[in-house]
């Protein structure tokens, strides 16, 4: 059966979604493929799982990853 996502899922898949595009942008731009994939996966992966500590916690783990490929 369908639910509807919490708010705070509703948050998360926002902005971890905005943080996904910047990160696919400036991937596409770049020419690096580690940080358009991480675009996407912060993009998407919110419609994939449920409950707010996994959206939260996945999302943090993978803007993480982002905010290091920053330097390479």
């Amino acid at each position: 059966m369908l639910t509807w996502p919490s708010p705070g899922d509703l948050l998360a898949g926002i902005l971890f979604s905005a943080i996904g595009y910047v990160a696919f942008s400036q991937g596409r731009r770049q020419g690096n493929s580690l940080k358009i994939w991480l675009g996407v996966a912060l993009m998407g992966y919110s419609y994939l799982v449920s409950g707010p500590w996994l959206t939260w916690g996945i999302g943090l783990v993978l803007t993480v990853l982002y905010w290091r490929s920053r330097s390479l």
